[in-house]
């Protein structure tokens, strides 16, 4: 097998979220990226070199604000549950409890004969 070395490559993305699937396994690729010697460039933030000292500090903060936002989301999801047990809800979906029986409303007009 023949080898061969990335060093002096380019990599453009167009959106940050290609490289990855959440911020550590953004930060993980560009890391090896930029070990390999391969310069990567996002279009979505206007061009920014994320290999670059100014590229590794708008990574840095994009990854706060991604954290800051996966808390957010904890401490919604964590105060809805709280919630639901407050309103006695202990289905395991958390859903409020099926209706049984016909709609006070019919869906559709009856057809006429």
């Amino acid at each position: 097998m023949a080898s061969f070395s990335l060093r002096g490559l380019v990599l453009v993305v167009t959106k940050i979220d290609r490289l990855g699937r959440d911020a550590i396994d953004i930060q993980q690729t560009v890391r090896a990226l930029r070990v390999a010697g391969v310069r990567v460039y996002v279009t979505q933030l206007g061009g920014t070199d994320l290999t670059s000292s100014a590229g590794k500090m708008v990574l840095a903060m994009l990854s706060a604000f991604a954290e800051m936002e996966r808390d957010l989301i904890m401490e919604r999801t964590q105060a809805g549950l709280a919630r639901a047990r407050a309103e006695g809800i202990k289905d395991a979906h958390l859903r409020p409890p099926r209706r049984t029986g016909s709609p006070s409303v019919p869906l559709w007009p009856k057809a006429r004969p």
